[in-house]
């Protein structure tokens, strides 16, 4: 179980949709209360376990460099394979390519846009 007892104004904390669970949202601490902080978003979560109050958010916890770097690893992944398989006409073909040659398809394409 997480421990938010020293969280701050600034923090960056990461967490789950309930019904959406594999994608997760990333904001900024903006109130911090005895018993409470609450985000960008205006969610709230208790600070005694990162249990979300008022939304059907889960596993809240303090984002790491590397989940933000993983994250958005992973954005740009999605809109280099979305351009690239509308300029090939193909459908998803994500289970099928590395990261390497993703990037190396894209930059060919974006050369001689």
């Amino acid at each position: 179980m997480a421990d938010f007892s020293n969280i701050k104004v600034g923090d960056k904390i990461k967490y789950y949709s309930r019904w959406w669970g594999n994608v997760p949202h990333f904001t900024t601490v903006t109130k911090v209360t005895p018993k409470q902080f609450k985000d960008s978003k205006n969610v709230r979560f208790a600070k005694s376990d990162g249990r979300c109050i008022n939304c059907g958010y889960i596993n809240c916890s303090i984002a790491t460099e590397e989940d933000i770097a993983e994250f958005n690893r992973l954005k740009l992944r999605e809109k280099m394979l979305t351009e690239v398989s509308v300029l090939l006409g193909m459908g998803s073909f994500s289970h099928k390519v590395a990261d390497e040659d993703v990037q190396a398809i894209y930059n060919i394409i974006n050369k001689y846009r």
